[in-house]
């Protein structure tokens, strides 16, 4: 599956927003204080939003306003033009916890919400949202608990309802009403909404409990215009009652299979429409399989986004509902490139398929890996792509395994194991020793050697031959204590009084 053409929905980038540009930005905090209303000291949520002149915007953060214990009383209903009340923004809600009549209210002109999660805690006949005029919500989850007759969503005049949740818990409570209660002509529009009513109601009560509810009232004709819409309840998933102005539904791309009419009340039906029961994955997310997955239609209308922030088109056509299925992203296999003995460069493809999705390379010298490089960021739109790191600190002649993975909100993917090897290093040769030449013994100058008489000393011979300029070439022991006239030289080594041994010379010519 791949995404719908990002240029065709930045086309309806702004076709759910306020007409005028925001004048100014006021911050709320669920414990702010002061008139400031800055990011860096905010107010409470009444002092932002009564505060607020036309074009401002006032952001709510990702705070909860009230609580079960301590629900807020006060409907947040801005009172000029063009003023947008929103959360942090998609997939970062702020909630709503309150008992008032109408817990956020949006009736000026140009007015609008998104990213909010509104829970209405009244078991009084209170709705959740109240848009009223040319007024805009989106990505809202608004849920009530009241009885007798509340709705979670009321919508009239042109209000536009798109990527929302409405559910009703209580008994006799409507999930998505357009109604002429309040004023009139309606002409509202429903897009990309699930509308859950989940308590039945006892027979003949036909007006209450209903998914979708559609009446007018004396002079003012309503008629809500369904578009990929879920109508999922156990009394009618869509009730039309004509009092003497006309009432009806115009619906196309929508889920429902009970459709009942009174007082001439219509409902034509457009292109798409299916009677096949709708399936949950989780909290009204569309199952694997489910007849509201890419059975929808995709117009620049449907804004880029679902109510989770998660692409508002993936795969083939949009979804039906609130929520697109999301789905876990695509790893490709990885290639390896410019390996070194200490490093390389790795790459690969990595789809986020329509949610905001975390990859890596993980590397290392067996299939268990063990490194990884740092964690990079591909963004909910963003298209396939290919990634690349460099991983340095290898080790030469050595297999290493590699892979990507990518992990959004819908899952992690692995991409298949790369095997590459770095190259070994190379060989450094031993030198050998260095070999000291044995030097040539310079000339020796010539000796005579002196004769030696008879009775010579052994000191007087010794003295003789050096004095010649003679060296002892050999030396070998003699008996004899002779010393004779020659070129022989007979020593006598004594010790005390005693001859203990003699020595014979031998003298050569012309050596020292």
């Amino acid at each position: 599956m791949t995404l719908r053409s990002t240029l065709l929905l930045a086309a309806a980038g702004t076709a759910l927003l306020p007409a005028s540009a925001a004048a100014a930005t006021r911050h709320a905090a669920p414990d702010g204080a002061g008139t400031a209303c800055t990011q860096a000291a905010p107010c409470s949520l009444t002092t932002a939003v009564s505060g607020a002149t036309s074009g401002d915007d006032v952001d709510l953060g990702t705070g909860t306003y009230g609580s079960t214990a301590s629900p807020l009383t006060t409907s947040i209903q801005p009172t000029a033009l063009d003023v947008h009340v929103h959360g942090a923004g998609p997939g970062r809600r702020a909630t709503i916890i309150s008992t008032a009549v109408d817990p956020v209210a949006i009736t000026m002109a140009g007015g609008a919400v998104s990213d909010l999660t509104i829970r209405q805690l009244s078991t009084a006949n209170h709705r959740g949202l109240l848009l009223s005029g040319d007024t805009t919500a989106t990505r809202v989850d608004v849920r009530v608990v009241g009885t007798g007759g509340s709705s979670a969503c009321q919508l009239q005049g042109n209000a536009v309802l798109a990527d929302a949740l409405c559910v009703a818990t209580g008994q006799y409570a409507n999930a998505l009403s357009a109604s002429g209660t309040l004023s009139g002509p309606n002409a509202p529009t429903a897009r990309n909404v699930t509308a859950v009513v989940t308590t039945p109601v006892p027979a003949g009560n036909d007006n209450f409990g209903n998914a979708i509810s559609v009446f007018s009232v004396a002079t003012r004709p309503t008629t809500l215009r369904l578009v990929n819409a879920v109508a999922d309840s156990p009394n009618h998933d869509i009730r039309v009652v004509q009092d003497t102005a006309t009432a009806g539904v115009v619906r196309s791309f929508t889920v429902a299979d009970d459709i009942s009419l009174a007082g001439g009340g219509y409902a034509l039906g457009g292109a798409g429409n299916t009677a096949a029961a709708p399936t949950y994955g989780g909290d009204y997310l569309p199952a694997p399989g489910s007849a509201m997955v890419d059975a929808g239609v995709t117009e620049p209308a449907n804004g880029l986004l679902d109510l989770q922030g998660v692409a508002r088109s993936i795969g083939p056509a949009t979804d039906i509902g609130a929520f697109e299925r999301p789905l876990a992203p695509v790893a490709d296999a990885a290639t390896a490139e410019a390996v070194t003995q200490t490093g390389a460069g790795l790459r690969s493809r990595v789809d986020p398929r329509g949610s905001a999705t975390t990859y890596r390379f993980e590397y290392g010298p067996t299939a268990a890996y063990g490194s990884r490089t740092p964690e990079r960021t591909a963004a909910t739109l963003d298209p396939a792509r290919d990634v690349a790191e460099t991983i340095a600190g290898l080790t030469a002649g050595t297999t290493y395994h590699a892979r990507l993975v990518a992990t959004n909100a819908a899952g992690t993917a692995t991409g298949p194991d790369l095997t590459f090897a770095t190259p070994p290093a190379p060989v450094t040769a031993t030198p050998a020793p260095a070999v000291t030449p044995t030097p040539t013994p310079a000339p020796a100058r010539a000796c005579t050697v002196p004769r030696v008489k008879r009775g010579t000393t052994l000191t007087a011979a010794r003295r003789a031959l050096t004095r010649a300029g003679c060296r002892i070439a050999a030396t070998r022991r003699v008996r004899s204590r002779t010393v004779r006239t020659g070129r022989v030289v007979g020593l006598s080594v004594a010790a005390g009084r005693r001859t203990t041994a003699a020595v014979a010379v031998r003298v050569s010519r012309g050596r020292r």
